[in-house]
């Protein structure tokens, strides 16, 4: 039986119950024997409704995934949060960015040829990321159906910009087609990447243009804990223009009957009114429009100001900043040994500061999140 599977947690609450009721049933039977079964009924209740509420508590943030992490744990001594190298780490360290500043390159992984993409994926990893190889970092997967007209260097800028501005964070770039399915979304490529790069495995973001509304949707409904934020790339809707008033043709004027009879005056010319020149507007920016919210998912819409394609680039960038200021902080190793496990409470993150600490790049403050959690 699982640890957090739904037969398990029946059971407790069965149990739970049936010890209540024996208590209930034996309160006031056998006089001799009421002052050692009462308190024993309430003592049992109380231990199996604790034993409930705890495996519902693990079932939502999978602190202990199977039965050997839990003896595992509990014969350790103390738990400790051991940060596996990345496969592509020391390759990172030979032929990546130098400066760690956030280098992007092809990925592709073993089988990755079956996950029925148009091309191998591209992959930014952020600044800081080879210089903290302890850290554990969020991810954000963006699709792209390849009518958007995002090239590898737009999609890098603004990979970049939302490193800058709102947090570190690894993004993934895929191109989809028609045969592109959610297994490969939710099981497949996420399994990937976090043999390949150190990256958690809940809490990430998706970001997908308007063509691929259905298939974005069905992979936040088939993994919502991993995929708790969406974020959808639209064009704006064109205006309608106003057809041009018709013109009216000027009456015909009749000539006079004869030579003798004075000549009709002519009525004064008006002069039209000239109109003024418009003013020129400013450029306007992407909008984030809200929309109705999932059960637990948060959802938002980019609009482009205009169909062009500078407007779809930034309004990428913008999508990309809104998607990373809804993941954690990166995940560090604790340091001392954490005795326990603390619960996470969701909270919203406005902005998240570049890491802080010995020998991070720029100040900030440390911030608890399923262990230690150090933030941007």
């Amino acid at each position: 039986m699982s640890l957090t599977g739904l037969p398990l947690f029946l059971c407790a609450i069965v149990a739970t119950a049936a010890a209540l009721a024996a208590t209930i049933l034996v309160w006031n039977r056998w006089p001799r024997l009421r002052f050692g079964l009462r308190p024993s009924g309430v003592l049992l209740t109380e231990a199996l409704l604790v034993v409930s509420v705890g495996l519902v508590i693990n079932r939502s943030q999978e602190f202990y995934p199977d039965w050997a992490a839990l003896w595992q744990s509990s014969t350790a001594g103390a738990t400790t949060y051991a940060v596996r190298p990345g496969g592509l780490d020391g390759w990172l360290h030979q032929s990546g960015d130098l400066a760690d500043q956030g280098s992007a390159f092809p990925w592709q992984p073993a089988g990755w040829a079956d996950w029925r993409l148009a091309g191998a994926p591209l992959v930014f990893t952020p600044a800081g990321y080879l210089t903290h190889p302890g850290w554990r970092y969020p991810a954000l997967l963006v699709l792209d159906d390849g009518k958007t007209g995002w090239t590898a260097a737009n999609e890098m800028a603004a990979a970049r910009s939302a490193d800058g501005t709102a947090g570190p964070a690894v993004v993934v770039f895929a191109r989809t087609t028609s045969a592109t399915s959610t297994d490969t979304l939710t099981a497949a490529l996420p399994a990937a990447l976090a043999h390949d790069l150190r990256v958690t495995d809940r809490h990430w973001a998706l970001v997908a243009p308007a063509a691929d509304t259905g298939l974005a949707d069905k992979t936040v409904a088939a993994a919502p804990g991993r995929y708790p934020a969406l974020a959808l790339v639209r064009p704006a809707k064109p205006a309608a223009t106003k057809k041009p008033a018709a013109t009216k043709k000027p009456a015909a004027t009749k000539k006079p009957a004869a030579a003798k009879k004075p000549a009709a005056k002519k009525p004064p010319v008006k002069k039209p009114p000239v109109k003024k020149p418009a003013a020129k507007k400013p450029p306007v920016k992407p909008k984030i429009t809200a929309v109705r919210l999932p059960a637990g998912i948060i959802t938002t819409v980019v609009e482009t100001a205009t169909p062009q394609t500078t407007a779809s680039q930034s309004a990428l960038a913008a999508a990309l900043d809104w998607a990373c200021r809804q993941t954690p902080p990166p995940l560090a190793a604790s340091t001392p040994a954490a005795k326990s496990l603390p619960v996470y409470h969701p909270k919203h993150h406005p902005k998240h500061p570049t890491p802080s600490g010995p020998g991070a790049p720029s100040v900030g403050a440390s911030k608890p999140w399923e262990g230690k959690r150090v933030t941007r």
